[in-house]
C-alpha cells in the first residue's frame, strides 16, 4: 500500500556515492523537504511505487542502468511522466546536458559547478 504525503514536498535521490547523497539530503531536509536516498533505478523505482515524489534528484552515472536510460523510463510510465527531474552530475559535457533535456529533465547542475546554496535554490524554483 503507498504511503500517504507528509504534507512536505517530496524528494527521491539517486546517487551511488553516498558522500554526496547525505550532503544533499542532510541540506534538503533541513530546508523542510521529505527526502528519501536511493543508489541505484531499481531503488527508485521501488520508492516511486510506495510513494511518487515531487522532485528527483539524479546523478546519470549509476551501478545498474545509467541516469539517462532511467530517467527514459520514467517519462515514458504515465505515474511518473510528469515527476520534475533535476539531473545533478559530474558529466559536463554540452551533449550531456543536451540528451538529458531531451529525456525531459527540467535542470542539468554540474557537481563541480554548483554550491548547496545554489542547489537548493534551483529546488525550490522548481517545486
Amino acid at each position: 500500500m503507498p504511503e500517504k504525503k507528509t504534507g512536505k514536498k517530496s524528494i527521491i535521490i539517486v546517487e551511488n556515492e553516498e558522500q554526496y547523497s547525505r550532503v544533499a539530503s542532510l541540506k534538503l531536509s533541513i530546508e523542510g523537504y521529505d527526502v528519501r536516498q536511493v543508489a541505484d533505478s531499481a531503488g527508485l523505482f521501488a520508492e516511486m511505487k510506495k510513494q511518487c515524489p515531487d522532485l528527483v534528484f539524479m546523478d546519470l552515472m549509476l551501478e545498474n542502468e545509467s541516469g539517462f536510460d532511467a530517467l527514459e523510463k520514467m517519462k515514458k510510465n504515465p505515474k511518473f511522466k510528469k515527476v520534475k527531474v533535476i539531473v545533478y552530475s559530474s558529466l559536463a559535457q554540452e551533449d550531456d546536458k543536451a540528451k538529458a533535456k531531451k529525456l525531459g529533465a527540467a535542470e542539468y547542475m554540474v557537481k563541480s559547478e554548483v554550491s548547496l546554496k545554489e542547489l537548493v535554490q534551483k529546488v525550490k524554483e522548481i517545486i
